[in-house]
């Protein structure tokens, strides 16, 4: 029988390709950085203790840089902390239920720092643990990025107190499409971002459906019972 193992992919870059790539990021990424505050960035450190079985991974896929000796051009930035990061990692697995999650940096494996260290020599350092991993990883995520969602999304569109029992209806009904088209385009990017901050559409929806409406009486019936 065949367990799953992980698969640990090196970059499919030479050195001197690597260092002028990591450049060319590392410019965009000061770029970027220099622009706007630092603080803009959340930086969370975790430590992780992986202990698996020997028929079992770490469930983590590695990914990053590839190079024979430590690449001491790098300078590591808020948004760029390490060379080696976690391109995903399996729900539920060793690395899952040790706290581990796809994006995040590798800072330390075994007690020993990697953050400018190649790809080889990182898979190196995580085979001599054997069943037992201590990793130390950054986490890195942008504050403005949940502000921006709300500041975008525009309130839903308000009623005329003065409207009809009749018109009212109708003017819920369409208030709900435009929540609806709402939530559809922010959906793609931010979708439980929208749908937490809206958890009353639905029920709202299912009240106006349920709630009966009367019928006006109108002008000509009034004459026709009065004559």
């Amino acid at each position: 029988m065949k367990y799953k193992q992980d698969y640990i992919y090196p970059a499919r870059h030479k050195d001197q390709e690597v260092k002028k790539t990591l450049k060319l990021e590392l410019q965009k990424q000061n770029t970027a950085v220099t622009g706007k505050n630092n603080y803009d960035y959340v930086i969370e450190e975790k430590t992780a203790v992986l202990q698996k079985r020997e028929s079992e991974g770490f469930g983590f896929v590695l990914r990053g840089a590839k190079a024979e000796t430590p690449i001491e051009e790098f300078a590591p930035t808020p948004a760029f902390p390490a060379l080696q990061y976690l391109e995903s990692v399996d729900q539920g697995g060793v690395a899952w239920r040790a706290g581990l999650r796809t994006g995040d940096f590798l800072i330390e494996v075994n007690g020993t720092n990697v953050v400018k260290v190649g790809h080889r020599q990182v898979v190196s350092l995580i085979r001599q643990g054997g069943s037992r991993l201590l990793m130390k990883v950054v986490s890195v995520s942008r504050k403005s990025e949940t502000n921006l969602i709300r500041k975008k999304a525009p309130p839903p569109p308000k009623r005329a107190p003065s409207t009809s029992l009749t018109l009212r209806s109708k003017s819920m009904t369409a208030d709900l499409e435009e929540i609806e088209k709402l939530d559809e385009m922010l959906a793609g990017s931010q979708q439980e971002v929208v749908l937490r901050g809206r958890p009353s559409d639905d029920f709202r929806a299912a009240t106006v459906k349920q709630r009966p409406t009367s019928r006006r009486i109108t002008q000509a019936e009034i004459n026709v019972r009065h004559g």
